[in-house]
């Protein structure tokens, strides 16, 4: 039993890796108030979640407003770049699901579009908290890697959504959970979705730090 509380004990190490989690969370919520840094939040936690993976988890706190300050303008614009897109994508399959045929079918090509955009969206993000490159450069590569790890793509799409279904469809349970998405939902969601893409991610990271040109 003694062996159960040390320290380096199985039991203790998921401790604290959730009180980290919930730290982070809060960190996220936080800077992500004026709604338009959110990007700039997502880009900071995956940022931290890959040095983790690396085993540089000392002093994450300020790792994560330095990641969250370095890019910050890169992160903005993709995520406000991804509103303006859903934004457009939404209205058209409502307003296209609407009409008669052959009018209608449109609402599903704008559907297809709006998962492709919710798909290179959650891989641009991840690009830009690890790898510097262009606005264009760093969409192209995120969408063929949302085509080329396409099961992963589908299981993070659920990650990514999970919060906002649950409140959705089952407004209820929600309420009675909502102490758990406050407290764990973003930073848990990043977490998955950072294990599910570590064995993609970071052998690219590895060859970028032997080929830095």
């Amino acid at each position: 039993m003694r062996k159960l509380f040390d320290a380096d004990s199985g039991l203790m190490r998921g401790l604290s890796r959730l009180t980290d989690l919930v730290l982070l969370n809060l960190l996220f919520l936080i800077t992500s108030i004026p709604i338009v840094t959110i990007g700039a939040s997502a880009s900071a936690l995956y940022s931290v979640f890959f040095r983790w993976h690396r085993q540089e988890e000392s002093g994450y706190v300020k790792a994560y407003f330095h990641a969250f300050a370095r890019d910050f303008k890169e992160a903005t614009v993709l995520w406000l770049a991804f509103v303006v897109f859903m934004a457009i994508s939404i209205f058209d399959i409502w307003f296209f699901f609407y009409q008669t045929e052959p009018l209608s079918y449109l609402g599903v090509l704008f559907g297809f579009l709006g998962a492709m955009g919710l798909f290179t969206y959650s891989y641009a993000i991840i690009l830009v908290s690890v790898f510097a490159n262009s606005f264009a450069g760093t969409l192209k590569n995120a969408l063929l890697m949302a085509v080329a790890y396409f099961p992963r793509t589908l299981v993070m799409a659920l990650i990514n959504l999970f919060p906002f279904l649950l409140v959705g469809l089952f407004p209820s349970l929600a309420l009675q959970l909502g102490w758990l998405l406050v407290l764990l939902a973003f930073s848990g969601g990043a977490y998955l979705n950072s294990l599910l893409l570590k064995p993609v991610i970071l052998p690219m990271i590895e060859k970028k730090t032997e080929n830095p040109g």
